[in-house]
């Protein structure tokens, strides 16, 4: 409009840099405002699908701002990401049953490409204190959920079965609502106690009415 002569070549600029990933385009093709040219992929920030199980629905809902998200990959044992909590699914997975969210990576460096497998770890930082037993110490029953516990001082060696009600469940350690208090010791391999599930309710009975 300013010099009164036709351009035989338009300039467009892209908004982002990146990588070429598709180019939908050939010369001499008619070009409409709908049609999509090229698709450019900015790899400096990666979006990561993750599929969680749908038992973590609880404790994610709960302390989504206190997970602590770290990737790891097989391909690059010395390496690891920090992950950014972006988008939790409102559905779980009809097929799978998981829970599927999505976060943000940091990947300037550019080592990893779209489409890659990772190991994915959340440390929760709860903000409130809670008791923490190792979850083999468990011994589930019909009706009950008891642990048994070691009996430290003047009746050391003793030992005591105790019913708990039990929370969420963190990688290899559940939460105890109630039955416990912090400092008691529990067993973790009862072998020695239960010869086999049928007598599981009678040795521990015989625990309680001892204690």
């Amino acid at each position: 409009k300013r010099s009164k002569k036709v351009n035989q070549v338009t300039t467009f600029y892209a908004p982002i840099s990146g990588y070429i990933e598709a180019l939908n385009i050939y010369e001499g093709m008619y070009v409409q405002p709908e049609n999509t040219l090229l698709t450019l992929a900015d790899l400096t920030q990666l979006a990561v699908d993750v599929e969680l199980e749908h038992q973590h629905a609880a404790w994610l809902s709960q302390y989504p701002g206190d997970i602590t998200w770290t990737f790891t990959s097989d391909l690059m044992p010395t390496q690891n990401w920090q992950g950014k909590l972006d988008y939790i699914y409102p559905m779980l997975s009809e097929t799978l049953r998981t829970l599927r969210v999505r976060l943000w990576l940091d990947n300037s460096k550019q080592l990893l490409k779209p489409n890659m497998w990772l190991s994915l770890k959340g440390d929760i930082t709860a903000k409130a204190k809670t008791v923490l037993i190792p979850s083999q110490a468990l011994i589930r029953t019909e009706n009950k959920t008891r642990v048994v516990m070691a009996i430290i001082g003047e009746d050391e060696g003793q030992f005591k079965s105790v019913e708990v009600t039990i929370g969420r469940f963190f990688n290899d350690q559940v939460e105890i609502l109630s039955g416990l208090q912090e400092g008691d010791n529990v067993v973790t391999s009862a072998q020695f106690l239960i010869d086999s599930e049928s007598n599981i309710d009678s040795d521990l009975q015989r625990m309680e009415a001892s204690s």
